[in-house]
């Protein structure tokens, strides 16, 4: 009995050397999964203990390592290809799909939360993470942030990957962190209200004929879908392009860019910042051929690791010579054939012709005989660098159910008109998409 006792007491000791989990361990960090920056809260932030650090079991999903858990049964579960970890946090054992054990430091939990020890999941999904990266003081300048970044196929290196993200960093921050709302206001004691005065008849003014009309409502147009595509990429003027349509103003203005090969090529960071931001990729055609198109689908591929379909190029215009041609004069032909050649013999060298690769195909043509998505501008303001505002709006579709795409240079001269078109977009209640390979003008 007296062992029992013993043994009791030893127990109860050691239960109270031992600190608790507590929420105020939680770091503050950023998390991110390979080029996705997860919510900035409570439910992403690590934190440190005895030198190792802990993740919640959410975090790993963009990198292919998913999470089951039972709070009743304190056990949580990562799986992910043919791999499973096991973490019982009330045996602190952690084990394989199998049951044999892995050695790890175990599993903590928090509440309802569930953390686990970022280094040995790493190593056993195959993934990696570096050294917690400095957020720079021009984006955060009242605290010292840092982000851990987890990766298993990331696409962006660190300074890039802020780049992208450093709107949706402010903003995550200072939402944080924003005081708590103050008290509502005390309801005052209802008063007595005052004598209702004796009636009297009220005047009405004479009308007149200069008086004016009442104001008709803004008309909106819910229903109306307008997407916004650029082309010609260069440094300064997609720069700030893409700065505006990052903005956390412009959050519902997703566009498409096109990029050539030859754009692609000389400016590979901008393709992937592009990419990376959330807009969809198209390839533009300089000559037309299927030939350039996979030439430039394969280099987008290899530069950021995106594959597209959708294909674009100039207008096509009829040769204004050969449309001045007499008809009669094409159309003839030599008085007569030797009689001995076979009649079939010109018939089956244009049927031939045919069968191959048309001399004359327009980039739309080939495009559809190769299943690719061609996209044309109904609105194409490439060449006009004098359009105000005033001007793009007045071509906006106003018919609901109505697609139009407004094709933009990637200039200063329409940078500077973007904001005031998104703007007007957002106040008549467009519906503005992004083309893809399922939804398009």
């Amino acid at each position: 009995m007296k062992k029992f006792v013993t043994a009791c007491v030893v127990l109860c000791m050691v239960l109270l050397l031992v600190p608790p989990v507590s929420r105020a361990a939680v770091t503050p960090y950023f998390v991110a999964a390979n080029d996705t920056l997860l919510p900035f809260g409570e439910d992403t932030m690590p934190y440190i203990s005895g030198g190792e650090i802990y993740v919640p079991d959410t975090v790993f999903g963009k990198c292919d390592v998913w999470s089951l858990r039972s709070v009743e049964k304190e056990m949580v579960q990562l799986y992910g290809g043919f791999k499973r970890m096991d973490f019982n946090t009330a045996l602190n054992i952690t084990t394989d799909k199998e049951g044999n054990p892995i050695n790890c430091p175990p599993a903590k939990r928090i509440g309802r939360r569930f953390y686990v020890p970022l280094a040995s999941v790493c190593e056993y999904f195959g993934l990696t993470y570096g050294e917690l990266v400095e957020i720079p003081r021009d984006i955060i300048p009242n605290e010292q942030m840092y982000i851990l970044r987890i990766k298993s196929n990331a696409v962006f290196n660190d300074k890039t990957f802020i780049g992208i993200n450093k709107a949706a960093i402010i903003s995550s921050y200072n939402d944080y962190y924003a005081p708590p709302p103050s008290p509502s206001p005390t309801v005052p004691t209802p008063q007595r209200p005052p004598p209702i005065p004796p009636y009297t008849e009220p005047e009405y003014p004479e009308p007149s004929d200069d008086s004016e009309e009442p104001e008709e409502p803004s008309r909106t147009y819910r229903g109306v879908t307008v997407y916004l595509s650029f082309r010609s990429i260069s440094a300064e003027g997609t720069s700030r392009i893409l700065d505006i349509l990052n903005a956390p103003a412009a959050a519902g203005h997703p566009s498409c860019f096109f990029v050539s090969l030859d754009e692609i090529e000389a400016y590979p960071e901008l393709v992937r910042v592009i990419a990376g931001s959330g807009h969809s990729v198209g390839i533009w055609l300089e000559e037309g051929t299927y030939e350039e198109y996979c030439d430039a689908s394969l280099l987008l591929f290899e530069t950021a690791k995106v594959k597209t379909l959708i294909v674009s190029s100039a207008p096509a215009y009829e040769d204004e010579d050969s449309a001045g041609e007499p008809a009669g004069e094409s159309a003839e032909e030599p008085a007569g054939e030797p009689a001995g050649e076979p009649a079939g013999e010109s018939a089956g060298e244009s049927a031939g012709e045919s069968a191959g690769e048309s001399a004359g195909e327009s980039a739309e043509e080939m495009a559809k005989r190769h299943g690719l998505i061609y996209c044309g501008a109904a609105q194409d303001f490439y060449n006009d660098e004098t359009a105000s505002e005033d001007i793009v709006t007045s071509e906006l579709p106003t018919v609901i159910g109505e697609r139009a795409n407004f094709s933009f240079a990637c200039s200063e001269a329409q940078a500077s008109v973007l904001p005031g078109v998104l703007d007007y977009l957002q106040e008549k209640e467009y519906t503005v998409a992004k083309i893809t390979e399922t939804n398009g003008p």
